[in-house]
């Protein structure tokens, strides 16, 4: 009798609300005509607990519970659904939105909230929940969110971590939730150009990541040593030839990373006896964000030049121009001039001023070449139309050393440039232009080559 007086006086709880949202609200996790349980793990890390719903309500608002419940293959009575990935204050806000349109979202919560959303397929509550998660991606919290993200595959909040991580590398890789980087991920970080770090502070931070893992319980002695706990993918994804050779021999020598033999073969590097890299590594160039240098002052449009002023291109006829630096880069591609939505046949070719670029024996080949068609842009950019060819692998060009480039193109009259400076800063980098034959009629101070664009040693 006490039961069912119990029972009544529960029932008569959402009457007294004034709204048909407030009783749907006071509902929410209500064992009272409850026909659904969740089992899920207590939100302070303890044990399973219970938390109530009600059929109806979850089938109207996702239609994998309509299914579940009201669909061919749905069982009748009372249902239980363990969801052991879940704790129960993100399935209480995630039932609450289901119940009367209203979600709090905070740090706990949002990414069980997104996972909830998608898997229930509650579009509203995902757009809300990337939204939040959104404003909550920094150089703090990303190596936080990423993995969840990239297993929730949200390819715009993953790109939006990446994004993050390449400019504020130093901040992101201090947190101790970089520690806690599985080592798959890890190597995808290693594998990116874009990072604003130099390599040996990135080293740095990879040695203490394996050292923490080395001392982990779970080890168990597996892998004793450093080598063996970052693995040779992750040791070919970083890059020693870039480091100083200071930086070299008090970081990496006595470390443990790399074995006596691979040792020497860089150290003989550092030392001038072989030119390139060694093999077994994978990249020479530095990572880093990439800058353009403009040479003109200025962009002529041809729509609104004498016909006698437009850029044309003659077939096998060359434009060229020299440059050179007085700080070492990485020449990561040439922005070439170009006209709205039009298509160019492309063959640039870059070569060290040593070599005679008209001498058609295979002993002067060039540094880098390409060949293709290339789309220029449907707008102006910086007030001209032109596209952008990759220098793919980018190469080092050191300083006061000079290199031509080279273009050969067919297609429409093109925008070019004016008013070309001989010298010019670029993010700290002193460039030189000059004049290289050019039957096409470029010079240092007019014509092709807009751009070069480049990286700096960090």
């Amino acid at each position: 009798m006490a039961s069912e007086l119990e029972n009544v006086q529960k029932a008569d709880e959402p009457l007294k609300k004034a709204s048909f949202k407030e009783r749907n609200k006071s509902m929410v996790n209500n064992s009272l005509i409850s026909d659904v349980t969740f089992i899920v793990n207590d939100s302070n890390g303890g044990k399973e607990i219970t938390v109530y719903a009600h059929k109806y309500v979850l089938s109207v608002g996702s239609p994998v519970f309509f299914t579940m419940f009201y669909g061919a293959l749905a069982t009748e009575g009372a249902q239980e659904i363990h969801l052991p990935d879940c704790d129960a204050d993100s399935l209480k806000e995630f039932l609450s939105f289901l119940y009367c349109d209203e979600v709090r979202i905070c740090e706990d919560t949002v990414i069980q909230l997104l996972y909830l959303a998608k898997k229930y397929m509650v579009p509203l509550l995902h757009e809300i929940a990337k939204k939040r998660l959104h404003s909550m991606i920094n150089a703090t919290s990303v190596f936080e969110i990423l993995p969840s993200v990239i297993h929730l595959d949200e390819g715009d909040l993953v790109e939006q971590c990446w994004k993050v991580i390449d400019i504020d590398t130093e901040q992101a890789i201090i947190q101790d939730s970089f520690y806690e980087l599985e080592r798959d991920l890890l190597e995808k970080v290693l594998e990116r150009d874009e990072l604003t770090i130099r390599e040996a502070n990135l080293f740095g931070r990879v040695l203490d990541w394996a050292k923490v893992r080395q001392n982990l319980p779970e080890s168990d002695g597996k892998e004793s040593n450093i080598r063996d706990i970052l693995g040779e993918k992750m040791i070919r994804l970083l890059r020693f030839s870039t480091m100083s050779f200071t930086e070299f021999t008090s970081l990496v020598s006595n470390s443990g990373v790399l074995k006596e033999k691979e040792l020497t073969t860089i150290t003989q590097f550092y030392g001038g006896f072989c030119q390139e890299t060694p093999k077994e590594f994978c990249e020479s160039f530095p990572r880093g964000k990439i800058f353009r240098c403009n040479r003109f002052s200025k962009a002529s449009d041809p729509e609104v030049l004498p016909r006698n002023r437009k850029w044309s291109y003659k077939r096998g006829y060359e434009d060229s121009i020299r440059f050179s630096v007085e700080a070492p880069i990485v020449i990561c591609g040439i922005r070439l001039y170009g006209f709205e939505r039009a298509s160019y046949y492309v063959e640039l070719s870059i070569y060290h001023a040593s070599r005679n670029i008209h001498d058609r024996d295979t002993r002067n080949l060039p540094s880098f070449s390409t060949v293709g068609i290339f789309q220029s842009d449907e707008e102006r950019t910086s007030e001209y139309y032109g596209f952008d060819v990759p220098v793919d692998p980018p190469f080092y060009l050191k300083h006061n050393t000079d290199l031509i480039a080279q273009v050969i193109m067919q297609g429409p009259k093109s925008d070019f440039g004016e008013g070309g400076k001989l010298s010019l800063d670029c993010e700290g980098v002193r460039f030189h232009f000059s004049n290289e034959c050019s039957r096409n009629g470029t010079t240092a101070k007019v014509g092709q080559f807009a751009e070069i664009i480049f990286k700096t040693d960090l």
